[in-house]
C-alpha cells in the first residue's frame, strides 16, 4: 500500500504538473509586472495633476501679486487659508529676509524648484507625518518674495 508521500512523489515528477507549475509561476509575474506598470503610470499621472494644481494657483497668487501688490496677495491667502475649499492646501508668504507675512505654514529656508515639503500635524489627525509637493517662486516687488 502506497503511502500518500510516494503518491505525491510520483506526481510532481509529472511533465504535466511542471508545466502547470511553470504556467502558475509565469501568470504569477505577469500579473506583478502588470499592475506595477498600472501603479507607476497613476502615480505619475496624479503627481502630474498635482503639479498643474499647483502651477494654476500659484499662477494666480503671482498675477494677483503683480497687479494689485503685497496686501492684495496677503489677502487672498488668508481667504484661501480660512475658506473650505482650501482646507487641504497650505500657503506660505515671506518677505525677502524670509520672515513670514501670511499663509498657514512655518517660515522656512528657500528652496529652489519642486520638492516634498513635510507637512505639520493637524489636530484630530492620527498619521504621523505627511508630505505635500511644493514649489518656490519669487516675485519681486516692494520687497517681497513670495515663497
Amino acid at each position: 500500500m502506497a503511502t500518500l508521500s510516494t503518491h505525491l512523489r510520483r506526481w510532481s515528477r509529472t511533465y504535466g504538473f511542471r508545466i502547470t507549475l511553470l504556467y502558475v509561476a509565469l501568470f504569477g509575474v505577469s500579473i506583478l509586472i502588470l499592475f506595477g506598470v498600472i501603479y507607476w503610470i497613476t502615480a505619475e499621472f496624479m503627481e502630474d495633476q498635482l503639479r498643474a494644481a499647483i502651477a494654476t494657483e500659484l499662477s494666480s497668487l503671482v498675477d494677483d501679486f503683480g497687479s494689485s501688490g503685497i496686501d492684495s496677495t496677503v489677502d487672498a491667502i488668508r481667504r484661501r487659508v480660512g475658506s473650505r475649499e482650501h482646507e487641504a492646501s497650505y500657503y506660505l508668504l515671506q518677505d525677502a529676509a524670509g520672515h513670514k507675512v501670511s499663509g498657514n505654514l512655518p517660515a522656512m529656508a528657500a528652496t529652489a524648484g519642486w520638492y516634498e515639503l513635510p507637512i505639520p500635524a493637524q489636530p484630530g489627525d492620527d498619521t504621523d507625518s505627511s508630505v505635500a509637493m511644493a514649489v518656490r517662486s519669487c516675485a519681486s516687488m516692494n520687497s517681497a518674495v513670495i515663497q
